[in-house]
């Protein structure tokens, strides 16, 4: 029959010193084998591997006494204790707690054992209200922790890290600050996280991020000049302009947008070169990606990519006939925004009095909360339109120019990939058939 101790840290911050105590005093109290385990203080059953085997061998009977240095070594929930008490008793096997002089052999014994659990778990639950009083009273503060890249900490606030960080080859001294600025210019002018990367490591000589991390990196409020705790939470609670940023609020737009775009992209191979990239979606609700075909393989296509494996049509749309679709609806759309500008100024058009009218005829009908809806949902669009219609004759040609078909599909292929990812949402597309060009 063997005599066990069980030695336990609640986490790695603890140090080597706090298991080493905890082995010494075991060892001096008669272990003649020692358990040792780092866990968390709140860890489940089964995340405790080792305790849970030794516990396997109490049930069995291969265990004679263990020996722990208190109770929360083995639980901080009277429940778990209560039910491992209750193994001990069952197995015949006797418990020792060295700090809490534990008898299980006698009644007062078994008393004391449950009012010093629940007493545990008493002082674990005042310990984390404690905890996260701190951590309530360390938001309201607006107190920083954790800088990203580019910043440190000082006094509790974020600070731009200026303080030479690095020199490269060409005996250039860089800051973090600055790298962390040449990233951000980096990004905005090759639009991808991964040529971001490897320009960063040809560069620097070392790997700060690859792509995932360089993505969480370039999206963090903290270089907006924001501070943000739980950001990733759905109780993410920002404070607003509480430092300098390393990026301008129309930087991090930017930025939204092209990871936006990127991660919507469909093809294979190089079709993020196509503007129309990402806004090609199936009716079914998938993406469509670009394809080859035609003699040489020299006219693209856009087909639903379930149909490869047989989950969808197989029909196909040419690219040129897709772009035909969407510049035929900017131009309709450049149509109406010049028919407003080109409207009479100094009196409201029919579209406008008859919103006026609703508007009006429907505050005589009282307060109704539904009527309120309705109006409030009348007003913005009459704000819309009399913005729309008081255009000045200025901006007038700008607008027809867009009505031409010409000013749009002469543009460059960087231009237009920028251009219809502003101005177009989707194009759905099903067994070879245009079905909807949908504007934003």
């Amino acid at each position: 029959m063997r005599i066990v101790g069980y030695a336990r840290i609640s986490t790695k911050d603890q140090g080597a010193n706090a298991m080493e105590q905890q082995v010494a005093r075991l060892v001096g109290a008669g272990a003649e084998e020692i358990i040792q385990e780092i866990e968390s203080a709140r860890g489940g059953k089964a995340t405790r591997y080792k305790f849970n085997q030794m516990m396997e061998d109490v049930r069995q009977g291969k265990i004679k006494k263990v020996i722990i240095t208190r109770l929360d070594r083995i639980s901080r929930s009277l429940p778990d204790l209560r039910k491992i008490l209750c193994d001990f008793q069952k197995s015949q096997c006797l418990l020792v707690a060295l700090d809490d002089n534990i008898d299980m052999e006698t009644a007062a014994g078994k008393f004391q054992i449950n009012m010093l659990g629940a007493l545990a778990e008493m002082e674990t639950d005042r310990l984390s209200e404690r905890i996260q009083h701190g951590k309530y009273h360390f938001r309201q503060k607006k107190h920083a922790s954790h800088p990203p890249f580019g910043y440190r900490v000082e006094n509790y606030q974020f600070k731009i890290d200026k303080q030479l960080f690095l020199c490269t080859l060409d005996q250039v001294e860089w800051s973090k600050s600055q790298i962390a600025c040449w990233l951000v210019d980096h990004y905005l002018t090759n639009k991808s996280l991964l040529g971001t990367c490897k320009a960063f490591i040809d560069k620097f000589g070392y790997q700060q991020f690859w792509s995932t991390g360089f993505s969480r990196w370039i999206r963090n409020l903290t270089l907006q000049g924001h501070t943000a705790y739980f950001p990733n939470s759905p109780k993410c609670e920002i404070h607003y302009n509480t430092h300098e940023p390393l990026i301008s609020q129309a930087e991090a737009k930017e930025i939204e947008n092209i990871l936006k775009f990127n991660k919507q992209l469909g093809g294979w191979g190089s079709s993020t070169q196509y503007p129309l990239s990402g806004l090609i979606k199936c009716k079914c609700g998938f993406n469509c990606n670009i394809s080859n075909g035609g003699y040489g393989g020299n006219t693209k296509y856009y087909v639903c990519s379930r149909a490869k494996y047989k989950q969808c049509a197989k029909k196909s749309v040419k690219y040129d006939d897709l772009e035909k679709a969407i510049v035929e609806k900017l131009c309709d759309r450049a149509v109406e925004v010049a028919a407003l500008a080109t409207s009479n100024q100094s009196e409201d058009s029919d579209e406008i009095k008859t919103l006026k009218n609703q508007i009006s005829s429907l505050k005589s009908m009282g307060k109704n909360p539904i009527i309120l809806s309705a109006i409030k949902e009348l007003e913005n669009e009459l704000i819309n339109k009399s913005y729309l219609s008081k255009i000045v004759p200025a901006n007038k040609d700008l607008v027809f120019a867009f009505s031409q078909p010409s000013c749009w599909l002469g543009a460059s292929a960087s231009d237009k990939k920028r251009v219809y990812r502003e101005l177009v949402d989707s194009v759905v597309i099903f067994d070879g058939v245009i079905l909807e060009v949908l504007l934003k």
